[in-house]
């Protein structure tokens, strides 16, 4: 990774050193590795949309127990 932007190092660094899902970063170099799961704004918005969008199924469900 440090071949490919030096600036980029030490988040690749910080997050092989933890356990995580991945990091959000929208710096085309991220890319360029496959050790660590990039998540992009867009894929960050998708999973809160389906989340909000899963939510509101369920307490629909719920209420129509009532």
């Amino acid at each position: 990774m440090g071949k490919i932007d030096e600036k980029d190092t030490p988040f690749i660094a910080l997050a092989l050193s933890i356990e995580n899902d991945g990091i959000w970063f929208n710096d085309k170099h991220f890319d360029m590795q496959k050790k660590i799961k990039v998540y992009k704004t867009i894929d960050i918005i998708n999973l809160l949309e389906n989340k909000t969008d899963k939510a509101l199924r369920n307490s629909d469900k719920n209420h129509e127990n009532y």
